[in-house]
């Protein structure tokens, strides 16, 4: 679990890097990428093409390569909620 702070007119974000590759995977993506394959992240990288030199995220919490998606959605419910500055960005 995740948070990207929102940067240069963007939303904060929460969100979760499931999957074989996890926390590598999906920022290795936005690494390459400057976003990741993500929507509003893709707008804003078209609109600020310096934005993915300065892309940062905070970790939250790490879970278990074998937890179940439901706990992954509830922590991520959890943290929205409790960050409320943060808005879903995860358009992917």
């Amino acid at each position: 679990m995740a948070l990207q702070p929102g940067t240069f007119g963007a939303s904060a974000s929460v969100g979760k890097a499931a999957g074989a590759e996890r926390f590598l995977g999906r920022w290795s993506d936005y690494a390459r990428s400057g976003h990741g394959d993500n929507g509003a992240i893709k707008d804003l990288a078209g609109a600020d093409a310096s934005h993915a030199r300065h892309f940062q995220f905070s970790i939250l919490r790490v879970f278990s390569p074998s937890a179940p998606a439901a706990q992954l959605d509830a922590a991520e419910a959890h943290f929205r909620k409790h960050c409320s500055h943060a808005v879903s960005v995860n358009l992917s």
